[in-house]
């Protein structure tokens, strides 16, 4: 079970349930909202895990994974810093995730990627707090891996 997919059905639910469904009509809703997620996660060329962890530094940045994936030539700053810290934990944790397989997620090419992913490292060499939070994150990760 997927608890991306299982997170987005509890979320329905309890939408449905605030604008007055019945309970009955509010797992109507989760289950479409799960089906829907699990045929989505599917189709993604990256693990589903890979894509909780991306979506975990994405909240913890205050951006969304769509603004992440959208193809602009002038992003924001955060954005990037968000993107860039994204791909650094997801390849750490997930050795599934290539180079290719993740510019096809964020839709960019995989040079794009690799340029982000040393920008951070030298940014991460020089700013302990970021490299402390990022070891966390990557710690946590893995053990969250390991028991799923």
């Amino acid at each position: 079970m997927s608890p991306i997919a299982v997170q987005r059905a509890a979320t329905s639910y309890e939408a449905a349930r605030s604008r007055q469904a019945t309970p009955l009509e509010a797992m109507e809703d989760a289950l479409i909202a799960y089906r829907t997620t699990t045929s989505q996660l599917s189709r993604l060329p990256i693990p589903a895990h890979a894509v909780a962890i991306i979506e975990s530094v994405m909240r913890h940045h205050g951006v969304s994974l769509w603004m992440a994936c959208q193809k602009r030539r002038r992003a924001p700053d955060e954005v990037v810093a968000a993107r860039d810290e994204a791909i650094y934990v997801a390849r750490s944790v997930v050795p599934e995730c290539s180079w290719g397989r993740l510019a096809k997620f964020f839709n960019r090419d995989h040079a794009s990627l690799v340029s982000g992913a040393r920008r951070f490292e030298r940014l991460m060499a020089v700013d302990e707090l970021l490299r402390a939070r990022v070891d966390r994150a990557v710690g946590a990760s893995r053990a969250e891996a390991r028991v799923a």
